[in-house]
């Protein structure tokens, strides 16, 4: 009798134990936010008066870990991510490890990006934020292409419908991006660096290709900027909501003007454009890559190293450029 109490009990003690874990973590994972709330800033190369809605982004990048646990989740429930992702010193798709664990995913494209956000989304109970072109499916696969004739074929996630109203993961607008690594809505105390005004303590705050020895690093390990937010610049570069187009009149596309002639979450183009910018998606924070004059790229030189890692500096690519690509979660309050 006694025996079979003892029994009942160990049960009762595992079975809440377990469900309570699974909770905290949960939450633990959700809650890893910063509330930069609502307000006005300056934004853009014209410097217009945005307003952007009540939000919250990540304390730091997305880690090897967490992509890595959500994707693994999201291929068990109807996902499929074409690139699978990588950290520090591990081959695309592997178990994370304790030297890498913590380090930022890189290695993915825009689309695995935002087929990601949605798997996060759904498994923490949330709506998520991002609908094939129907409005209607849930965009689970980073890999889906059609035809579109003279065009040539292209990613059906070329024309994502973002339901603005849902409360689940998404990228970050680069309006949100700059507000947030500025220091928020704080006006004239805005740092034109993340973290600091000063260029010579930039190192301080950011991992760059020298002080990184050229390898991605824990998530954290530097000073936090006025929004107590992590690696903003460096470490790895972040994908960001936006389509690019040739001009710059465009980023404040796709918008409302309210009454106070204040233009509301601006997101770029509101469909990918068709120019002679191709198809491009906007990305903004340096990286590791920045820094190395024996880089191609003249936007990775030391010359053009204060420009570049500047907080209104974003960058442009192809959504399925991989190298050195991470992100940064966003959610509306």
């Amino acid at each position: 009798m006694n025996k079979n109490i003892l029994l009942i009990c160990s049960l009762l003690l595992v079975f809440f134990s377990c469900g309570c874990t699974c909770d905290i973590e949960k939450k633990a994972a959700a809650d890893d936010m910063v509330n930069i709330g609502s307000g006005v800033f300056k934004w853009g190369a014209y410097e217009k008066a945005c307003r952007l809605s009540s939000y919250s982004i990540g304390h730091y990048e997305v880690t090897y870990q967490l992509w890595y646990d959500v994707m693994s989740w999201g291929f068990a429930n109807g996902y499929y991510f074409k690139n699978r992702g990588s950290a520090e010193g591990g081959l695309a798709g592997w178990k994370p490890t304790s030297e890498n664990a913590q380090c930022p995913v890189v290695g993915i494209t825009w689309y695995d990006a935002v087929v990601w956000c949605n798997a996060y989304s759904e498994r923490q109970g949330l709506s998520p934020a991002y609908y094939l072109a129907d409005g209607k499916t849930v965009a689970r696969d980073s890999g889906l292409k059609q035809d579109e004739g003279e065009l040539g074929e292209h990613n059906i996630l070329d024309y994502v419908v973002w339901d603005k109203s849902a409360k689940g993961y998404r990228l970050p607008t680069a309006a949100e991006w700059e507000c947030a690594a500025g220091g928020g809505f704080i006006g004239d105390s805005r740092t034109a660096f993340a973290g600091t005004d000063t260029y010579s303590e930039l190192e301080d705050f950011a991992w760059l290709y020298e002080n990184s020895g050229n390898a991605y690093q824990k998530v954290g390990g530097k000073k936090a900027n006025l929004s107590g937010i992590y690696d903003m610049c460096g470490n790895c570069s972040e994908w960001v909501y936006d389509w690019r187009s040739a001009s710059e009149d465009t980023v404040y596309a796709g918008c409302s003007v309210n009454s106070d002639g204040e233009y509301e979450n601006p997101c770029g183009p509101s469909e990918r454009p068709i120019s002679n910018y191709g198809k491009y998606k906007r990305y903004c924070g340096a990286s590791i890559l920045f820094g190395n004059d024996n880089s191609s790229n003249t936007n990775y030189s030391k010359s053009a190293l204060e420009k570049s890692c500047k907080n209104t500096k974003s960058f442009a690519a192809m959504p399925e450029i991989t190298e050195s690509m991470g992100l940064r979660v966003a959610k509306y309050n």
